[in-house]
């Protein structure tokens, strides 16, 4: 078998344009993908025709795709799914299903037929979480959550009976004796598929991390060989491979996976499939679509579509009336829901091939699948435009309960202190200093960066009601606000209100999830920019009655005091525009801190009179050595002793703190004051690559009884880590002039407002 590389490169060219065209005017691409295969294949044109090579890569691409599918479902998310979108999944599946098998057994066809005709107008594509949802801006809402909920019920309650209904068809009887048979080699499968998952992957997970066998590469060649033995599994109990494929996709994420690798593996099954395998799959599936159905079976195929649009709409109507959300909303959920994908194409082309199904009602199927999901855009659009007018369409945080600040800021420490009481808190953060400052003051810090899926996954984003941008780059905020609520459906983000917006950041400033503080991004810059993690401070006030202007009592407090929340309780919000206090609300204030701290003058203190060295050598290791002689004479203690304990700390958590910078630091008994030792160094390679080379080097020495002199030292250090001009000058000036670029430097330092 000789792979036509001539034909792979256009089919894999006209699928990919063909998608990206569907994508543009708001379509799934699959659409684009099927299109290519019944104009360029046998139905129209004849440019291109199905072959072994291509067979085989489509299955490989089908396998991976329900790999991929079983790794975006989250278990959790199906166990506590709200009874709204179980009763959506039921009536959107069981309605259709049982409309397309009473058609299909009136229509002369055997009960097999009907049932994969019922199985495939019953499932929902779980392209309903893709761009068709962002772009009429419901992730967040309530019937973007039941239509998620409803799509995962429906595919995998549609897989099931799959095997079943295979497994049947390929007995060929139906003698009791082979039903029990048939049901019971399923259950095993299920069995075994639960306990391997649930057991033994989070053994072998834990152990593979502990032999540190946990990187990327070993990781998905893993992935790789389970979902393999899973879909022997399947075989062996007589059900098709690709339901082995899609309980190991489910299982893996949670068992073998360390969660940073969990997003970028699925990511890469999602490129490798989606991206190049899968749409051979489903061009090919367009290779045995026959357009002489249009005209030979007209009446089934308008039966067809017409019962699998309507069944799925009403039947999602009538079954969602008990959650108690109302019809209307049920109409939304159905129109929604109506679009078919990826697993009816598969459930139908494994039909085909086993003789199941003729090809007459395979392009059937492909046909319903294709009308029916155009009908989405248009149908959803309209049913939420009516449920916005009517003020029904209703935001999901049932299941959210923490707010997510991006930065350790003052700022941000104040917002998190403000709104601890309404529930957990968790802070995103990069600088090394400022994590372990807010972590002393009892804050939930994840380190990381606020657009990486690892740290907004750590930080609890999918359980979040909230995303506060604790910055003042509103631009970059924005970004950060637009992924956490696209990827994890954060319903609600909040940033400074822009004090010059340009023209460029209107639609998403006017999306309807983003909220703007009342502070405008240039009071947040200054709150922002203060060093101190006392540097302000809490206090409330109680808006006394419905006769004062809550504008003019906000601005009364003077510009040393910045409303950022508002209520009591569990009430708290935080404070934006369009929501004022209202008449015996307490408000929130930072209030900024006349008086200049003690601590914080020492800190500069001991930066001034630190003595600097030229340091040899070209690893940390030399660079240690050459420190600890200055900082073991400063301390009055053993050289060999200081160099120990620097070592030590070193291999406990690299000291890499900011491009360039690494400070080292230690504790020592009955010390008193803080000891600092500044060194330059030639390019020394950091312990984390992203800082690049340490030129840098600030050695602390600080006795444990006296915690807080310790903390204002890395407050100082901070300072001067996040001054750009000086690392510079540091590295590039002549030994007799660091000290007047040290002394600038703190100069610079002090005299950004009351921090010196």
């Amino acid at each position: 078998m000789a792979i036509d590389f001539v034909q792979l490169l256009l089919v894999l060219g006209a699928a990919w344009g063909a998608g990206l065209l569907a994508s543009r005017v708001g379509f799934p691409a699959i659409l684009g993908e099927l299109s290519v295969g019944i104009i360029l294949g046998p139905a129209l044109l004849g440019v291109f025709a199905p072959n072994d090579a291509l067979s085989v890569l489509a299955e490989v691409g089908v396998y991976l795709l329900m790999l991929y599918i079983g790794m975006e479902i989250e278990p959790r998310q199906l166990v506590r799914a709200s009874s709204a979108g179980l009763l959506a999944a039921v009536g959107g599946f069981i309605v259709p299903f049982a409309a397309g098998l009473a058609l299909m057994i009136g229509s002369g066809y055997s009960t097999t037929a009907g049932l994969f005709m019922g199985m495939a107008m019953g499932v929902t594509s779980l392209a309903t979480k893709s761009r068709i949802l962002v772009d009429l801006q419901l992730v967040g809402t309530r019937i973007a959550s039941v239509m998620m909920v409803g799509a995962l019920f429906a595919d995998t309650l549609a897989l099931v009976l799959f095997a079943g209904i295979i497994s049947f068809a390929s007995s060929g009887t139906v003698d009791l004796l082979s039903v029990a048979v048939t049901i019971g080699k399923a259950l095993l499968f299920f069995g075994a598929a639960g306990f391997i998952g649930l057991r033994v992957f989070p053994w072998l997970g834990a152990r593979l991390h502990r032999i540190g066998a946990d990187e990327r590469t070993a990781n998905f060649t893993l992935i790789v060989l389970v979902a393999l033995c899973f879909g022997e599994l399947a075989h062996l109990a007589g059900l098709h491979g690709i339901l082995g494929a899609f309980l190991a996709g489910v299982f893996l994420q949670e068992g073998i996976l360390q969660r940073k690798w969990s997003h970028d593996i699925a990511g890469v099954v999602h490129d490798l499939s989606i991206g190049f395998l899968a749409p051979i799959f489903f061009v090919s599936a367009g290779f045995h679509v026959s357009l002489d159905v249009v005209t030979t079976h007209t009446a089934l195929l308008l039966g067809v579509i017409v019962l699998a649009t309507v069944g799925k709409i009403l039947g999602t109507m009538l079954f969602y009336l008990p959650s108690g959300y109302g019809w209307r909303e049920g109409l939304a959920v159905g129109t929604g829901m109506n679009g078919r994908g990826a697993v009816e194409i598969i459930i139908a082309e494994i039909a085909l091939a086993m003789g199941v199904i003729t090809q007459d009602i395979f392009s059937i199927l492909v046909l319903m699948a294709f009308v029916t999901t155009l009908t989405v855009p248009l149908l959803l659009g309209w049913s939420v435009r009516w449920l916005r007018r009517r003020g029904e369409l209703a935001l999901d945080d049932s299941d959210r309960v923490r707010t997510i600040i991006l930065g350790a800021t003052p700022f941000g420490l104040a917002l998190a202190e403000a709104l601890s009481e309404r529930g957990p808190v968790a802070l995103i953060e990069r600088n090394k200093l400022r994590i372990r400052l807010a972590r002393q003051r009892g804050f939930e810090v994840v380190e990381g960066d606020a657009l990486a899926h690892v740290a907004l996954y750590a930080a609890g984003a999918e359980q979040a009601h909230t995303l506060i941008v604790a910055f003042s780059d509103v631009p970059a905020g924005l970004v950060a606000a637009r992924y956490a609520h696209n990827r994890f459906g954060v319903p609600r983000c909040v940033v400074p209100s822009v004090s010059h917006a340009p023209d460029a950041l209107s639609p998403d400033l006017e999306s309807g999830y983003i909220d703007q503080m009342i502070l405008t991004d240039e009071v947040v810059a200054e709150l922002t920019s203060a060093g101190g993690d006392d540097e302000y401070t809490l206090r409330t006030a109680v808006l006394p009655d419905a006769d004062v202007d809550p504008e003019e009592w906000l601005q009364a407090f003077g510009p040393d005091s910045a409303p950022i929340a508002v209520g009591d309780g569990e009430q708290r919000r935080p404070l934006v525009r369009g929501d004022l206090p209202r008449a015996g609300e307490t408000v929130v204030l930072v209030v900024r801190r006349g008086q200049r701290h003690h601590g914080r003058r020492s800190a500069w203190t001991w930066l001034r009179q630190a003595p600097i060295v030229e340091l040899d050598g070209a690893t940390t290791d030399d660079c240690l050595a050459g420190l600890a002689g200055e900082l073991a004479r400063l301390a009055g203690r053993d050289e060999g002793t200081v160099l120990e304990l620097l070592r030590r700390r070193e291999q406990e958590e690299p000291t890499t703190i900011a491009p360039g910078v690494a400070v080292p630091h230690i504790t020592l008994e009955q010390l008193g004051a803080p000891r600092i030792v500044l060194g330059r160094s030639q390019p020394v390679p950091a312990d984390r690559a992203e800082f690049g080379p340490v030129r840098l080097w600030i050695a602390i020495a600080s006795d444990p009884d006296r915690r807080d002199e310790y903390l204002w030292a890395l407050w100082a250090v901070a300072r001067l880590a996040g001054d750009r001009g000086f690392i510079d000058e540091w590295a590039e000036s002549n030994r007799e002039t660091l000290p007047a670029v040290l002394a600038a430097a703190i100069e610079r330092a002090t005299g950004e407002g009351a921090v010196s």
